[in-house]
């Protein structure tokens, strides 16, 4: 992963240390970057042939869907039959023409006809949508070793804004009403990514559901605190302009209402950010009878969004995606808007023109599915986990004031001895708070974080077909499986946990995980029993990523002891081979 440059930063500033935040929102800005650039590149006409978007496409792509349209209506039942036909099929999903194209089209179709026509006369009074807070006060902050994304962020991922870690996220439901028997309310909150979120949580968090979710009913969403937005109006009553106003005033109603509600509790942003994150997804295309005028949707979140974030320097926001079409149409879209005003992506100035050079080659090679991940604690740090020496200091630090480090500096493998005695006192004592636990299920209880990071989804965007992580969470998983997630498309396969046959992607887990306790490797001996183990065989789909795929290395610190492990095991797998073939970022 592009760091900022280290030498450049030491010679500016000898003894300074880069902030966590900044350095990971650097990180979220450039990855951001290149799933743009990947878009663009292979996939920048992957909504062409969608219902949804046909009131946003050229007059060259709306000539090459009548034409190809026009092409498959004079196929004979015959030539469907040819396997040449199934290609051609698998070909054109790319575009948008997959098994879903005809519930979509009747759906679409449906809105169109009912829609209420566009008067040119003025329409009927909205609501303004209220006012954005002030920008809040800030002091200024020392010069950074390098530079700083000093704006406000708009990201665009696809994955689930259900389970993305943030500070905030518009909840695409229908919450509709409730009846009381009794004690008990009726009429559970639907819709398709929400049930999913509330599914996971009740298989998998029991205590995080119970706590979002007491009662299990509507009541749970309209609480004194939450924002609650209409999406859901009927297309005859309302035209396509009347339907993106009221969509506009629920947009700024949670943008605003947010950060009010945030700053007036004085609740500091997540996991080291200098900014709060809020994420929406692409609101009212579904049920709420928008889908006819999704592109429009995009747009129109595109531009509120930026302007939140121009207005108010403690916002970033994220618009969540949850299919390939709308995500590859919104990237194009601003991608125009970049094109007419340089401004509304500040933040991507930051980034040198060696940076914008590494993210255009990154995205070809995520377009051509040669890129590969190996992703380190440093994704999982940006919601709020640990890096490895944080973890082993936090674990002692449960016990008494950390001392296990004290004189050892510089010695090689000092992060495994420190592993080593802190076995063996999590083995003998009990802790402060008189609890006595293994050092691999204390591990379990820090590591354990379920949302994966903005970080995390925005690679899972990048849609690549391999991913090896050493972190022990399962945020790597949940990201990757959340991309498409409206679809319910692939299925990944764990490795070596949940292998899965034919799976469109999968994840390798090194060092073990948080669902299997005895697999976690942390100590001398683990790393022993691992090179002498069958998991030692794993390392062969490693060797054969180095070199068969470029791998982007994210997340690891550049003293960071597995990062050099991984240099280590890379220069060896290469011996003998031109340097100039390979390269890692």
């Amino acid at each position: 992963m592009p760091d900022p440059d280290k030498e450049q930063n030491l010679k500016k500033n000898p003894h300074s240390t880069p902030d966590i935040g900044v350095g990971a929102r650097y990180q979220e800005v450039f990855v951001d970057l290149v799933s743009m650039k990947a878009c663009l590149h292979s996939r920048h006409s992957q909504y062409v042939l969608d219902p949804r978007f046909h009131n946003m496409l050229t007059e060259e792509d709306r000539a090459f869907k009548e034409q190809m349209f026009g092409f498959l209506n004079t196929l004979t039942p015959e030539a469907t039959r040819s396997p040449a036909f199934e290609t051609l099929k698998n070909h054109l999903r790319e575009y948008g023409y997959d098994e879903r194209y005809n519930e979509r089209q009747q759906f679409v179709n449906s809105l169109k006809r009912h829609r209420k026509p566009s008067s040119d006369k003025p329409t009927a009074s909205f609501s303004p949508p209220p006012s954005p807070p002030p920008p809040s006060t800030t002091t200024t902050s020392p010069k950074m070793p390098f530079p700083t994304p000093t704006f406000g962020h708009v990201f665009v991922a696809n994955n689930s804004v259900c389970d993305m870690y943030c500070d905030a996220f518009l909840c695409p439901c229908d919450i509709g009403s409730s009846t009381l028997h009794g004690d008990v309310r009726t009429r559970v909150p639907a819709g398709t990514i929400h049930t999913q979120f509330r599914r996971r949580l009740r298989d998998e968090r029991e205590a995080f559901f119970k706590e979002i979710y007491p009662t299990n009913s509507r009541s749970d969403l309209v609480a004194e605190n939450n924002v609650l937005g209409e999406v859901g109006f009927q297309s005859w009553k309302v035209s396509k302009e009347e339907h993106l106003d009221l969509l506009r005033t629920t947009v700024t109603s949670y943008l605003s209402s947010t950060l009010k509600l945030l700053r007036d509790k004085n609740v500091k942003p997540l996991a080291y950010r200098k900014r709060y994150l809020l994420a929406l997804p692409v609101l009212g295309t579904g049920f709420g009878n928008a889908g006819d005028i999704t592109g429009e949707v995009l747009k129109m979140l595109l531009a509120e969004c930026c302007e939140a974030v121009k207005v108010n320097d403690d916002l970033d926001v994220c618009i969540v995606c949850a299919d390939q079409g709308s995500f590859t149409h919104c990237m194009s879209v601003r991608r125009k808007m970049m094109k007419a005003d340089g401004s509304l992506w500040p933040s991507f100035d930051v980034l040198s023109n060696e940076r914008w050079k590494q993210a255009k080659d990154l995205a070809i090679l995520a377009a051509r599915g040669e890129l590969s991940l190996f992703v380190g604690a440093g994704t999982s740090i940006a919601s709020g986990g640990l890096s490895w020496i944080a973890l082993l200091k936090k674990i002692e630090s449960d016990f008494r004031t950390p001392k296990l480090w004290d004189g050892r500096a510089g010695l090689t493998g000092v992060e495994l001895l420190v592993a080593d005695d802190l076995e063996e006192l999590c083995e003998k004592e009990e802790d402060k708070n008189g609890k006595k636990l293994s050092l691999k299920k204390r591990i379990v209880e820090l590591t354990d974080r379920p949302f994966p990071s903005l970080l995390m989804c925005l690679l899972a965007s990048l849609r690549t077909k391999a991913t090896i992580t050493q972190n022990y969470d399962t945020q790597a998983e949940t990201a990757l499986q959340n991309v498409n997630i409206s679809q319910r498309e692939g299925k990944l396969s764990v490795i070596p946990y949940k292998p899965i046959k034919g799976a469109k992607s999968w994840v390798l887990k090194m060092h073990g995980c948080v669902t299997a306790v005895d697999d976690i490797v942390i100590t001398s001996s683990d790393f022993e029993t691992f090179e002498s183990s069958k998991m030692k065989a794993l390392q062969g789909l490693v060797q054969s990523q180095l070199m068969t795929s470029h791998i982007l290395i994210v997340g690891f610190s550049m003293n960071d002891p597995n990062y050099l492990r991984i240099i280590a095991e890379v220069r060896a797998a290469l011996e003998g081979v031109e340097a100039a073939e390979f390269s890692f970022s």
